[in-house]
């Protein structure tokens, strides 16, 4: 359940990036078609509950990955302007209707504020695991309208911001503050994988590999970079190792020190 607004003493909110992935670092297009991938999809949201879940209720996800599945507002339907130029955060009725215990608080990494809800809690055809889930969004000040800020607050979509640039460990401080947590799990895509590898803001990796080998040069990698951009080297301990079925594998790694 999130906190009061009160100041609390900032705290170092650690991000496992939590994703299934083909032999070859792919996390979408064909190769997840294979008679492998449903038993192993089974395991990966298998792992989120019994593993990830009961560690943190937040959980990130990009605009790419959840944008075209969703059903939301057409812009000219926004509502008339109630607070023009306000960029405060925006915590809706967190306090009094948390999320379920068993669902997340799905946040959204929006910067350009493109996902103009209908309601505030998920519900995808698509992607049953995340219904019922309680909407968040993160923005940056200088990519959003007042008219999008409108409609979430019209839904009660809380939203938290950063000023010119998404940046990562300010997201990550204000949602452990928020919901009072040290973790924070991210469910991908890749570009927003990328995003906090950059900035140096992944901690640790829950990955789920399918035995399987994509070779498609176009499919969204585990890290991918913004456009023209490289992402930084970055070195992970391996911490477990688990057989799943299928040939599958559950690994786990700590970013090292």
């Amino acid at each position: 359940m999130p906190q009061s607004h009160s100041a609390e003493k900032q705290r170092h909110v650690r991000l496992t990036v939590h994703m299934l992935v083909s032999l070859d670092g792919k996390t979408n297009g064909d190769v997840l078609e294979t008679p492998h991938h449903a038993q192993l999809m089974s395991e990966y949201y298998r792992v989120d509950n019994e593993f990830l879940k009961p560690q943190t209720q937040v959980c990130l996800c990009g605009r790419n990955s959840i944008g075209p599945h969703a059903s939301l507002e057409n812009p000219n339907n926004y509502p008339a302007l109630d607070k023009a130029g306000d960029r405060s955060d925006f915590h809706a009725d967190l306090e009094t209707n948390p999320a379920p215990a068993g669902n997340h608080y799905f946040t959204a990494i929006d910067p350009h504020g493109r996902l103009g809800w209908k309601v505030n809690t998920v519900y995808i055809k698509d992607f049953p695991f995340y219904n019922g889930d309680r909407i968040v969004e993160v923005l940056v000040e200088d990519f959003v309208t007042d008219e999008f800020l409108a409609q979430l607050r019209k839904v009660n979509v809380p939203y938290i911001f950063g000023k010119s640039a998404l940046d990562c460990r300010l997201a990550l401080e204000k949602l452990g503050k928020l919901f009072k947590t040290d973790t924070v799990v991210c469910h991908g895509g890749g570009t927003v994988n990328g995003s906090f590898l950059e900035q140096g803001a992944v901690d640790h990796l829950s990955l789920i590999l399918l035995p399987a080998v994509s070779g498609d040069p176009d499919a969204v990698s585990l890290f991918n970079p913004m456009p023209g951009k490289k992402l930084p080297i970055a070195e992970f301990d391996l911490e477990h190792v688990e057989k799943l079925v299928d040939g599958g594998l559950w690994l786990r790694y700590n970013r090292k020190a």
